[in-house]
């Protein structure tokens, strides 16, 4: 059998393939730089998608609180709820009142989440 002979371009291209082994410093470098400038142009987008589910979260919460002093105001020949002398009885009684409205049922330990927001630096007690 006669065996066929390769053309030479395609033998000049092995060549230059079976030559190459690995990659270049400069190559490598290239590749790092172009991932740091992508990396660096989506690290901002992602805080601030976590600034925005923050924020969502907040506006859930205001919207329930809302919900529930609005239904507390049809209940009682549209009042809101009433505040008394004692400025931390208020605030418990509120959340008390309120919570009940929006399906809170008994004491909660510890912060109420309906009325907390993650965004929030400060501890409501």
């Amino acid at each position: 059998m006669k065996k066929l002979a390769r053309p030479k371009r395609i033998e000049f291209v092995f060549r230059i393939v079976a030559n190459e082994k690995g990659f270049k410093l400069i190559e490598l470098l290239v590749v790092v730089s172009i991932i740091a400038i992508l990396a660096a142009l989506l690290l901002p987008t992602l805080g601030r998608g976590n600034a925005d589910a923050k924020r969502a979260f907040c506006i859930g919460n205001v919207r329930e609180i809302n919900l529930g002093i609005r239904t507390y105001a049809s209940d009682w020949n549209d009042l809101p709820p009433t505040p008394t002398n004692s400025a931390q009885y208020n605030w418990n009684g509120y959340t008390t009142v309120i919570g009940s409205y929006v399906g809170m049922n008994g004491p909660v330990a510890g912060p109420i989440p309906l009325f907390e927001c993650p965004a929030d630096t400060f501890y409501y007690e």
